[in-house]
């Protein structure tokens, strides 16, 4: 497998590229939810990548 990455291209359609090969895509718009249950679960191996950049987590006070 190449690892390297020789140019970039601008993809036209790509939802569309996406499900012709089955690839579900799911969107959310606050991922500390699912950061939660995860931690809350009995999954003890998985990876969060980049999860630093998501946006902080604004607690309602009173």
């Amino acid at each position: 497998m190449n690892l390297y990455h020789y140019s970039s291209e601008p993809i036209r359609d790509l939802i569309d590229k996406l499900a012709d090969l089955n690839i579900e895509i799911r969107l959310t718009p606050n991922l500390h939810p699912l950061k939660e249950a995860i931690l809350n679960s009995t999954l003890d191996d998985f990876g969060m990548h980049r999860f630093h950049l998501a946006r902080p987590l604004h607690r309602k006070t009173n």
